[in-house]
């Protein structure tokens, strides 16, 4: 049970100097965006990236900062139920994860390089610490539109020993989510104003 549940969670490894070249989305894509709502491509096969993108009214600076925000990750995602921030220096953050999935705790730790002038980080497994996962990396990027700003996620996740559509219910569940918590606080802080 415990390998299955691993296996479940294991994602590719990606190592980015920066993040990918954001999508070219499709006028359906587009359409998506502008209702709010979250665009999720899956990947196409084992260790393919999937792309997450959703368009916030905020400016790029407040949307990075609620992307950076990890600690609120926690109210986002329901499996996951604890961040801690165990390295916090110009240009890198470790975060220690912790996950409850059916009664099994799953600990993990990323390091993320971050640009914030560039408004981007990329991330991946801690090798230097324990992890209950195989490989874990992605990125995230804001980018500047009319009327504030989107947010693209990318992620490569390994099917290992799944089927197919629990892998998916996870990916769209978290990851819309997490996006969908990102936004929420940037636009929340949008409308606050500055101070």
């Amino acid at each position: 049970m415990l390998s299955s549940l691993y296996a479940l969670l294991v994602v590719s490894s990606l190592a980015w100097a920066g993040p990918p070249p954001a999508p070219t989305l499709s006028a359906e894509e587009l359409g998506v965006l502008a209702t709010g709502e979250v665009v999720l491509r899956r990947g196409e096969g084992e260790g393919s990236p999937t792309v997450v993108v959703v368009d916030v009214a905020a400016d790029p600076d407040t949307t990075f900062a609620a992307v950076m925000d990890v600690k609120a990750r926690v109210g986002d995602i329901s499996a996951l139920k604890q961040a801690e921030v165990y390295l916090d220096e110009p240009g890198r953050l470790g975060v220690r994860w912790v996950m409850g999935i059916a009664g099994v705790s799953v600990e993990f730790s990323t390091l993320y390089v971050v640009d914030r002038a560039g408004r981007w980080c990329t991330y991946e497994l801690d090798p230097s610490r324990p992890s209950s996962l195989k490989s874990s990396g992605g990125s995230y990027q804001v980018l500047s539109r009319p009327g504030g700003s989107r947010i693209v996620y990318t992620a490569a996740v390994s099917a290992e020993g799944e089927e197919g559509w629990v892998r998916r219910q996870m990916q769209e569940k978290g990851t819309r989510s997490l996006l969908g918590g990102m936004k929420a606080r940037a636009e929340a802080a949008a409308a606050r104003g500055p101070g």
